[in-house]
């Protein structure tokens, strides 16, 4: 298929942690220089948390879950009246587009998760540490597990100030 499509600029804040800790963790085998962030490869660790299932809507009961699953990915955000993780999630596709902005730095998405046990119902995700320290600071961040398919949670959010 040789077809053209209308250049445009996209907007990847939420997207741009994921993509530090891909450098910082691939930067030695990668044939060029990458110019890094402050903090160093061994700044990445695993995290691990608990969840709970959230309400589902008839669409989310039909989809079934599991680690493999390539529509799965973690929100992480900052609490705000004016918008529920769903309409966060929701909003996802318009700002990638430019079309809607969400606060920069309110909220950033890792599609990379380590694992997610339904069965144990944990999660773990590689991040860096200091961006951790910084959630943990601030009690108005927390996390819920979307799918990207179907563009709805399916935790109940989940405080990353423990």
């Amino acid at each position: 298929m040789n077809r053209l499509v209308l250049r445009r600029k996209v907007n990847l804040d939420p997207w741009l942690v994921e993509m530090e800790n891909i450098l910082a963790m691939a930067h030695t085998w990668l044939p060029f220089a990458v110019p890094l962030p402050d903090r160093s490869d061994v700044d990445i660790t695993t995290f691990e948390s608990a969840f709970s299932f959230g309400t589902f809507s008839r669409d989310t009961r039909f989809h079934e879950v599991s680690m493999e699953d390539e529509c799965v990915s973690l929100l992480f955000y900052k609490e705000s009246p004016i918008a529920s993780p769903l309409d966060l999630v929701r909003m996802l596709p318009a700002h990638l587009n430019g079309q809607r902005r969400i606060s920069s730095g309110d909220v950033f998405v890792l599609t990379s998760q380590e694992s997610i046990d339904m069965t144990a119902l944990s999660v773990r995700w590689k991040l860096s540490k200091e961006h951790v320290r910084r959630m943990q600071r601030d009690p108005g961040w927390k996390m819920v597990i979307f799918r990207t398919d179907i563009q709805e949670p399916f935790t109940n959010p989940m405080p990353l100030s423990r």
